[in-house]
């Protein structure tokens, strides 16, 4: 790989995505784009028996 031996051993991702929501409401997609983002961080999902807190309304403070 000619010049990359030089470098020190690294691990690069370049994620790149385009989309057209169906509707106005863009949660569902967002959501999806921070799962992904966690995982590819390396952040485990909720372990056994761990119960996520539930989300509150928007709109409200």
């Amino acid at each position: 790989f000619g010049t990359l031996s030089d470098r020190p051993n690294s691990i690069d991702i370049e994620l790149r995505a385009s989309w057209t929501p169906a509707t106005p409401d863009i949660t569902s997609h967002l959501e999806a784009w921070s799962d992904m983002v966690c995982t590819f961080a390396g952040l485990p999902p909720l372990p056994e028996g761990v119960t996520a807190l539930p989300r509150r309304p928007r709109g409200h403070a």
